[in-house]
């Protein structure tokens, strides 16, 4: 009976990750064009956005949150904030090593901006004070870095 129960065990718990490869988006415009192709923009708009990732890293110290990852795609949300002061500065260092990007913020789930990709950048927002922000990557089978970090004043 054990002998059958391992191999079951072992399958049952590498099965939910061979199946993360398989929902990957193609990057259909090849390695130039970093624009996405599949996503549309309800689907990167949505309450409750979906994603697929391989071999992802995610920390967050003295509020500065860092990413890794593989292969990304679907919209992931990066990281939120509620603005606790009037002026909000959000700072993103992203590096786009394959595949498509576009990094979007939105303010309580509406659309504010899109940060661009490979770059240092930092948006400076007003009238932020009780406002919840989120920064959202919407990505086609990408492999990229990432640091970002919110400043209240």
């Amino acid at each position: 009976m054990r002998k059958r129960l391992l191999p079951a065990l072992c399958i049952l718990l590498l099965l939910p990750l061979l199946l993360t490869a398989c929902r990957q988006i193609e990057d259909t415009n090849g390695p130039d064009d970093i624009s996405l192709c599949t996503l549309t923009e309800e689907e990167i708009l949505d309450k409750s956005p979906s994603y697929s990732a391989v071999s992802s890293i995610t920390s967050t110290q003295n509020g500065k949150r860092t990413l890794r990852i593989k292969k990304l795609s679907g919209v992931y949300a990066l990281d939120s904030h509620l603005a606790s002061g009037n002026t909000l500065t959000i700072t993103l260092s992203t590096t786009l090593h394959e595949g498509n990007l576009r990094i979007v913020v939105l303010c309580d789930g509406n659309y504010v901006a899109d940060i661009p990709v490979g770059q240092n950048e930092t948006l400076t927002l007003q009238n932020a004070d009780g406002h919840r922000y989120q920064v959202r990557l919407a990505a086609e089978s990408a492999k990229l870095d990432a640091t970002l970090t919110f400043t209240d004043n």
